[in-house]
Order: structure tokens, then sequence, then C-alpha cells
């Protein structure tokens, strides 16, 4: 029986050799595994990190833009705004100041070549307003014409006609906005 436990005893220490060799590989194994792991997921963290960096890049960059877009259509805004608030301006301008219109008539005069023989068109009720104030430098026809709206003065010339009207006042206003928008 002892011959019996010998012989049996070989086998069972191999086999015990073999079954520890097994576990110590195994631990190794799941010890390469774990450090695998944790390098693919270390990896993965700054993978996601990245991609999310750059798509949080990618919003800024839309949001950039839309905000270029809201800006400038602000500015677009604000020069109509400011624009019909000169029409406004004008306009009570004309009624409670009727000088104003002689400060038109002379800026358009400032374009004229000749100084004789011009003939200024007005409605009667800024007849008094233009002779009150001085035209220098100028020989000039006032004729009333009660067709001719209030703040408008039709300027004869040989040259040919200017219309100086609160349109065209806010026309060279809404230029002059505009220019300076687009610089």
């Amino acid at each position: 029986m002892q011959n019996n436990n010998a012989t049996l005893t070989k086998p069972i220490n191999y086999s015990r050799e073999i079954i520890n060799a097994a576990i110590a590989r195994a631990k190794d194994l799941e010890k390469d595994s774990l450090a695998t792991i944790a390098k693919a997921h270390q990896e993965a963290k700054i993978k996601g990190f990245e991609d999310g960096l750059r798509q949080l890049l990618q919003h800024l960059s839309t949001l950039t833009a839309k905000l270029e877009l809201n800006k400038e259509q602000c500015q677009k805004d604000t020069a109509l705004q400011a624009i019909e608030i000169a029409k406004i301006v004008i306009g009570e301008e004309l009624h409670s100041n009727p000088d104003s219109i002689l400060a038109r008539i002379k800026r358009a005069l400032s374009n004229v070549s000749t100084k004789n023989a011009i003939t200024i068109c007005v409605n009667p009720k800024h007849i008094q307003a233009i002779q009150s104030g001085k035209i220098d430098h100028f020989s000039v026809k006032l004729k009333p014409d009660g067709q001719i709206p209030l703040g408008t003065a039709i300027i004869k010339t040989p040259d040919g006609e200017i219309i100086s009207s609160p349109e065209s006042h806010m026309n060279d206003i809404s230029k002059h906005i505009t220019n300076l928008y687009n610089q």
C-alpha cells in the first residue's frame, strides 16, 4: 500500500505543480488584463475628452458665427432705427421751425455752379422764413407754389432742377449712416 501511495503521490504532486503554475499564470494574465483594461480605460477617457473638446470647439465656433451674424443684424436694425428717428425729428423740426428749410436750400445751393438766374419755388408758408434769412452770393427769385409740400424747395437753375426736401435730406442721412455702418 505504501507503494501505491508513492505511486499516487508523484502524479498528485505533478498535478499540484500544474495547478499552481496554472493559478500563477492566471494571476499573471489577470494582472496583465487589469493593466490592459486600465490603459484602455485611460486612453478611452483621453479620447473621450479629446472628442468632447473637439465638439465643444466646433460648438463655440458655431456660436461665434451666430453671434457675429446677430451683431451685424443688430447694427443694421440700429441704423434703420436711427433713420426712423431722424425722420421723426426732421418732421417735427419742419413743423416747429419753418426756418429749417433755409438751411437745406443753402446746402443745396452750395452745389450750384451758377450764381444768377436761380428761382426757388416753395410752399407759400415758407416765403417769409426764406426772405428773412440771407442767401448770400446768389441772385435768387422766390416763387410761391401751393402745390409744393411743406419743407420742400424746388431750385431751378440754368443747369437744371434741384429738389430739396425732407426726403432727400433723409436719403443723405441714410447714405451717411449706411456708409458709417459699412466701414
